[in-house]
């Protein structure tokens, strides 16, 4: 990028205090430290460098389901949303991870079920061509069979994707997007945002008219309204419309 191509940047925060008033400090310390820790992952992914360790591969799968659960797109307030978090976290936990238990998951399982069940792999854009992101770029799937998440995919950079799947479900099949798995995870994205979807580079007039067109058409989102209780953004992979990128186990 040169002087030319540069503009002022707005600020993209959901607003002041969104998740806690009374706690904003120790929310923020707490968020911190996962935003701190995934800061460092992700300039290894801007230069093309894989994570290194164990704890690296385990951190971005956790951070990618915790971005979706802080989502702006859940929020029922316009602040103090911390706690409506917490509830999320913990029915995700026990409903979507491991399937309508009936007690609370401690931390040291789910870190054990990540270990034992769940891979990650990289999936990168084909020559000359780039991801579409959002401001809700987390996005949670379940097998046709299942009520549990067992697939979450988001973009890291412009040119590659984190995949994150239970391998007793999905298998990756392929570390090089396809342009028709380009073309639905960019729709996807823009299905998904809350306000705003982002290119790395400027769209073509058809481009910008094919997203307005995705976002005129969608649906309006369902928040739950009850304390204490959510609905969770997950999709299906529908019969003959999955990815070239991973495949159901059979």
């Amino acid at each position: 990028m040169n002087g030319q191509d540069r503009g002022p940047v707005d600020s993209f925060c959901s607003g002041d205090y969104f998740y806690s008033k009374e706690d904003a400090e120790s929310v923020e310390r707490e968020f911190g430290k996962m935003e701190a820790f995934y800061g460092g992952l992700s300039g290894k992914f801007w230069r093309s460098e894989n994570p290194s360790n164990e704890r690296d591969y385990l951190g971005l799968a956790i951070m990618m389901f915790d971005l979706h659960l802080r989502s702006a797109a859940y929020a029922r307030h316009p602040r103090d949303n911390y706690r409506d978090y917490l509830v999320r976290t913990s029915g995700f936990r026990n409903q979507l991870l491991f399937g309508q238990r009936d007690r609370a998951s401690t931390e040291q399982e789910v870190v054990s079920h990540f270990r034992k069940n769940w891979r990650i792999r990289i999936l990168e854009a084909g020559p000359d061509r780039s991801f579409l992101t959002s401001d809700n770029p987390s996005l949670l799937f379940q097998a046709r069979s299942s009520d549990t998440v067992q697939l979450v995919i988001m973009p890291l950079t412009p040119r590659c994707y984190a995949v994150a799947f239970d391998h007793r479900a999905f298998g990756f099949v392929s570390a090089l997007a396809t342009q028709d798995d380009e073309t639905k995870l960019n729709q996807l994205q823009v299905k998904h945002c809350v306000d705003c979807v982002f290119t790395a580079e400027k769209p073509s007039d058809e481009q910008v008219q094919g997203i307005q067109r995705l976002l005129g058409a969608r649906q309006p989102r369902s928040i739950c309204k009850m304390d204490g209780a959510w609905i969770a953004n997950t999709h299906s992979i529908p019969t003959g419309e999955s990815f070239d990128f991973v495949q159901e186990v059979r």
